[in-house]
């Protein structure tokens, strides 16, 4: 196991500055969405990265 997992307050604290370097807008994760789906279609959206097929990164789900 990663030493990482077995330690949930590190994981957090890593999370929260990644958080805030995004919010800053120092780094644009825009391009790493490659699709981008409707609700409605979410089990679409999970098979295709589910897969990796299309050359999907990320998929965004919009409401």
């Amino acid at each position: 196991m990663r030493r990482s997992l077995r330690k949930p307050r590190l994981v957090l604290k890593r999370m929260r500055r990644l958080v805030d370097v995004v919010a800053s807008g120092r780094v644009d994760l825009a391009p790493m969405v490659t699709h981008r789906f409707p609700l409605d279609r979410i089990e679409e959206a999970y098979e295709l990265f589910a897969h990796q097929r299309d050359g999907v990164l990320k998929v965004a789900i919009t409401i």
